[in-house]
């Protein structure tokens, strides 16, 4: 009867053993299958930096592209410059002038300073604050 009781005992022991263990693992398989889905729905999610590298790439895209410009037609019309060039290049009409005497003319040629006075201020080295 003992045998048989230790032998219960030691199948319930490896019984419980083996429910704790399936236990554990289905609930690590639901935490990490849980812990993907929410990494997934977090990446769906556009985020500003996202929505700048999309714009980027579509503008990469944009200039990627060759733009077929017809060519332009001969230019037929005269230019205006020819007339602008002739019109510069007349002199404008001088103003007359008042006719000066030749005194009037050499007046400030003789002007005279006083003496011991310069036009020029002279500036001694060892004395000045500049």
């Amino acid at each position: 009867m003992k045998a048989r009781s230790q032998l219960f005992a030691c199948l319930v022991y490896l019984g419980v053993a083996a429910i704790v263990i399936l236990g554990f693992g289905t609930s690590m398989f639901v935490l990490v299958g849980a812990s993907k889905g929410l990494s997934q729905a977090a990446a769906r999610e556009k985020t500003v930096l996202d929505a700048r590298i999309e714009d980027a790439r579509e503008i990469k895209r944009a200039l990627a592209k060759s733009i077929e410009i017809p060519p332009l037609p001969p230019i037929t019309a005269r230019p205006l410059r020819e007339k602008m060039t002739t019109i510069a290049t007349q002199e404008p009409a001088k103003a007359p002038r008042a006719k000066l005497s030749h005194a009037a003319l050499n007046a400030m040629a003789m002007q005279q300073q006083p003496e011991g006075r310069s036009t020029t201020p002279v500036f001694d080295r060892h004395t000045s604050n500049y």
